[in-house]
C-alpha cells in the first residue's frame, strides 16, 4: 500500500522529509502495510513509522547514486512498533554487571505543591549529584521524603544546577505558554545548514552495500545517536565510537546488542594534547561526525565549528540535544522520559490511563524518532555532498520531537500494545515473532528485525556488539587524507 493509506504516518513522513529538503517523488519508492500499534493516547506508532519511512526514502535515494535503479522499500508497521520498543532480549539470562551505587532512584515523586518531580539518574555520578543537591541518602524512601516537602520548580532548579537530571511535571497547556516551550516549537524539526565545499576523495555508494568505505566518527551516548550510527553501520559504513577513558553505558542487552552492534569502540581523553590531536586526525579522515555535545563543550575542547570545518571540509555532521538549540533551556541535560514530563505528554498519558500520576509512553519514542531523523539527515547530507559538493550540519532535539507529537493531536482509540510473540492487532503474527540472534561479549541476544526491507540492499552488521574501549582509536580502512589536520594542530 502507498503511504496515503496511512494518513498520520504520511504526515510524519512529510514533516521529516520536507525538513531535510527531500524531493517528494521518493515517496513513491515506499510500500507499507500492517497495523502495529503502540499503547498511547498519541500517534506514537505513526510517528515512529513516518520517520522510518523518511529514512527508507533516503536510503533509496543514496543507492540510486551508485548507478543502479532506485530500490523499492517494503515497510511493516508491526516491525516498526517493535523497533520503537527497543526489543533486544538476552538469551540464557545473562546480565551486565550492575553499576556501583544503591537501588535505582528512577520514579515520579510527589512534591509539596501538588505536582510531580521525575528523577532519572541512570549513571552513578548523576545519582550522587542528586543526593548531594537535596541532602538525601541513596534510597527512594529518603529521596521521596525530601521531595515531598518542597516545591517542584525549586527542586528542579537546585538539582539541575548541581548537574543532576530531573524534570518537574507540567501540563501540555502549561508547556504551550512556557517561554522555552514556545521557542522549541518555533525551531525546525531538523535544522540543516550547508557548510564547506567537499574535497572529493572518490567515495561513491556501492550497490548492495551503499555505505561501504564510509568513515563515521561516533561521539553519541545512550539511545538516539547510537541508533543512528548503528543503522549507518548496517548499510556498510565503518563506525568508530569514541568514549571518555572511564565511561560505561547502562541498559543491559539493549546496549550490548543493539546500540554497539557493527561498531568499533575506542577511548580518548579529549582534554589532553595527545587525545585532542588523535581526535583531530580521526576527524580529518571522517566522512560523517555524529555527536551529542553542547556547543560550549566543543568550543572548550578546541573543537568548535570553525575547527571542524577546516579539519574536514565537506564533513556531514549530525547532532542531537535534549531541549533544543534556542531559548532559556538550550544546553539543558535531559533524557527522553524527562522531556516527556517537561512538555506535558507524561501528564496527559497518565490522565488517559486513569492514573493519579504521570505515565510514560512504554517506548523511548523521542529517542527513536530523533535517532532515525539523524540517520536520515546523514544520508541526505551524503546525497547533497555528491550532487552539490557541499558539506552540511544537521541538528535534532528530543523536545522538538515531543512538540511534533503533541502538535499532531491525540489518538483516543483503545490500543493493544505490540509485544514480541504476539501478533499486532489484526495483522500477520510472523512479524511479531521474527527476530535474529547475534553474539555479544556478554552472551547471545535476540533482536527484532528492521522495520523495512530494501530491494537488493540487506541491512546487516558484520561485527557484534563490542566492549567499550576494546579497539584502538584509528580507522580500520584507508580512506581520504589528512586534510586540514596539520594546520589546525599548529593553531589550537
Amino acid at each position: 500500500m502507498a503511504l496515503d493509506n496511512y494518513p498520520m504516518t504520511k504526515h510524519f513522513f512529510d514533516v521529516t522529509w520536507s525538513a531535510l529538503g527531500g524531493d517528494p517523488r521518493w515517496e513513491a519508492q515506499i510500500e507499507i502495510e500492517g497495523e502495529g500499534i503502540l499503547e498511547s493516547s498519541f500517534y506514537t506508532s505513526d510517528f515512529g513509522c513516518g520517520v522510518y519511512a523518511a529514512l527508507a526514502a533516503a536510503v533509496s535515494e543514496v543507492v540510486s547514486l551508485s548507478g543502479t535503479p532506485a530500490p523499492f522499500v517494503r515497510m511493516d508497521r508491526a516491525r516498526s512498533s517493535a523497533q520503537s520498543m527497543c526489543q533486544a532480549q538476552t538469551i540464557g539470562g545473562w546480565r551486565l554487571p550492575k553499576a556501583v551505587g544503591g537501588e535505582s532512584l528512577w520514579d515520579w515523586y510527589p512534591t509539596g505543591d501538588g505536582r510531580w518531580l521525575e528523577v532519572h539518574v541512570p549513571y552513578p555520578y548523576q545519582a550522587k549529584r542528586l543526593l548531594i543537591a537535596i541532602g538525601a541518602d541513596w534510597s527512594k524512601e529518603s529521596v521521596a521524603g525530601i521531595i515531598r516537602q518542597a516545591a517542584a520548580d525549586e527542586l528542579e532548579e537546585a538539582i539541575l544546577r548541581a548537574g543532576g537530571t530531573v524534570a518537574a511535571s507540567r501540563t501540555m497547556e502549561e508547556w504551550a505558554v512556557h517561554e522555552h516551550g514556545k521557542m522549541v516549537l518555533a525551531e525546525p524539526f531538523v535544522d540543516v545548514v550547508e557548510t564547506t565545499p567537499w574535497e572529493d576523495d572518490g567515495w561513491r555508494p556501492t550497490p548492495g552495500r551503499p555505505l561501504a568505505g564510509l568513515h563515521v566518527l561516533d561521539c553519541t551516548r545512550v539511545v538516539a545517536g547510537p541508533e543512528a550510527s548503528r543503522f549507518l553501520a548496517g548499510l556498510g559504513a565503518e563506525v568508530l565510537r569514541i568514549d571518555p577513558p572511564v565511561w560505561e553505558e547502562t541498559g543491559g542487552a539493549y546496549v550490548a546488542e543493539d546500540l554497539l552492534a557493527g561498531k568499533r569502540c575506542a577511548r580518548l581523553d579529549l582534554k589532553t594534547t595527545e587525545g585532542h590531536d588523535t581526535f583531530l586526525r580521526l576527524l580529518s579522515e571522517a566522512d560523517v561526525f555524529l555527536h551529542g555535545y553542547r556547543q560550549d563543550v566543543l568550543d572548550g575542547l578546541g573543537l568548535g565549528e570553525e575547527v571542524r570545518d577546516f579539519t574536514r571540509p565537506g564533513l556531514v555532521e549530525a547532532s542531537e540535544d535534549a531541549y533544543g538549540w534556542t531559548g532559556p533551556w538550550q544546553g539543558r541535560r535531559g533524557f527522553d522520559c524527562l522531556v516527556l514530563t517537561s512538555s506535558g505528554l507524561s501528564v496527559a498519558e497518565g490522565e488517559w490511563a486513569g492514573l493519579d500520576h504521570p505515565r510514560g509512553m512504554g517506548t523511548v519514542i523521542l529517542d527513536h524518532t530523533v535517532g532515525y531523523a539523524m540517520a536520515t539527515a546523514v544520508l541526505r547530507g551524503l546525497t547533497r555532498r555528491l550532487t552539490t559538493g557541499m558539506g552540511s550540519r544537521s541538528r535534532a532535539a528530543l523536545a522538538r520531537s515531543a512538540a511534533e507529537l503533541a502538535k499532531a493531536g491525540r489518538n483516543f482509540e483503545p490500543a493493544e500494545p505490540y509485544l514480541p510473540g504476539r501478533g499486532a492487532r489484526g495483522y500477520n503474527p510472523k512479524f511479531a515473532t521474527e527476530s535474529r540472534v547475534s553474539s555479544t561479549p556478554n552472551g547471545p541476544a535476540r533482536r527484532t528485525v528492521p522495520p523495512f526491507e530494501i530491494d537488493d540492499t540487506p541491512l546487516f552488521w558484520d561485527r557484534c556488539g563490542e566492549l567499550l574501549g576494546s579497539a584502538a582509536p584509528r580507522w580500520a580502512s584507508i580512506h581520504g587524507g589528512a586534510h586540514g589536520f596539520e594546520w589546525w594542530s599548529e593553531r589550537v
